[in-house]
């Protein structure tokens, strides 16, 4: 089963021990660049049928008139302080995103208004129940953990988006749209030059892009520019990326959680 919680590496930033893997085809060095290009063909009509430009921010989208806790947050104070290059995001719908640069780890939470109760595990800085408090702006907001009693403050972002900006380079025809494997992953190449990686409830992954001759050569942010060099071949409807098997799908069946 693909498994792309790179994420984890990001924990580099605060000091902690690093684990990502690949797919189950075997995963590869993200530092070694392919060595040998193939020739792509185009894809059917039938699939060209399903090629669809979306927006970018959908991928990572927030509820309108959410609750209280919807957009992005980062720790100011208090408990989880040390990890303050990530972002907590939430998105109004019970989906919880934590961010650095450009990736992000994906976790439901709970947040029960009437009894001023909030729950998530995000692995760091916010873990378990809480009570919780908001300002009157609505810009910070003080958790208070159950079991421990420590507190945590959250300040809003202006900017709640991870997705990059790209200067548009060599781009193929034959990737751009969605592509989806049997175990809940999902590849989306945009034609401005970003590339979009989700396995479904676990993880994404924001690229800048180039393709050409077979290969696609990516660079993401994870508390600093980190690069990829993979081979692939498109036929039909059909993409191998990676040593991984995808087929070609709508980019309107993307989804963060089930």
């Amino acid at each position: 089963m693909r498994f792309y919680i790179k994420l984890l590496s990001a924990i580099l930033a605060a000091g902690m021990a690093v684990s990502f893997a690949g797919c189950s085809n075997g995963s590869q060095n993200p530092s070694v660049p392919a060595t040998a290009a193939v020739q792509t063909t185009a894809p059917s009509t039938a699939a060209q049928e399903l090629v669809k430009t979306i927006d970018l921010k959908s991928l990572t989208p927030f509820q309108e008139n959410g609750d209280d806790f919807t957009g992005a947050w980062k720790i100011t104070d208090g408990a989880g302080a040390q990890y303050k290059n990530f972002v907590y995001q939430f998105d109004g719908k019970n989906t919880a995103r934590l961010i650095i640069g450009t990736m992000g780890y994906l976790q439901k939470y709970q947040l029960k208004p009437e009894s001023k109760s909030f729950t998530a595990q995000m692995m760091f800085g916010i873990n378990g129940e809480y009570t919780y408090e908001i300002s009157g702006d609505k810009k910070t907001i003080t958790l208070k953990n159950k079991k421990s009693g420590d507190t945590t403050t959250l300040t809003k972002q202006e900017n709640d988006s991870c997705v990059p900006s790209a200067e548009k380079g060599d781009i193929d025809e034959t990737l751009l749209g969605a592509w989806q494997d049997e175990s809940g992953g999902y590849l989306y190449f945009d034609r401005s030059g970003v590339m979009y990686e989700l396995q479904k409830g676990m993880s994404f992954t924001f690229y800048t892009y180039s393709a050409k001759d077979g290969v696609v050569n990516g660079t993401y942010d994870m508390d600093g520019e980190q690069k990829i060099s993979y081979k692939y071949t498109v036929k039909d409807s059909n993409l191998t990326y990676n040593d991984c098997k995808y087929t070609r799908c709508s980019a309107t069946e993307i989804h963060e959680m089930e």
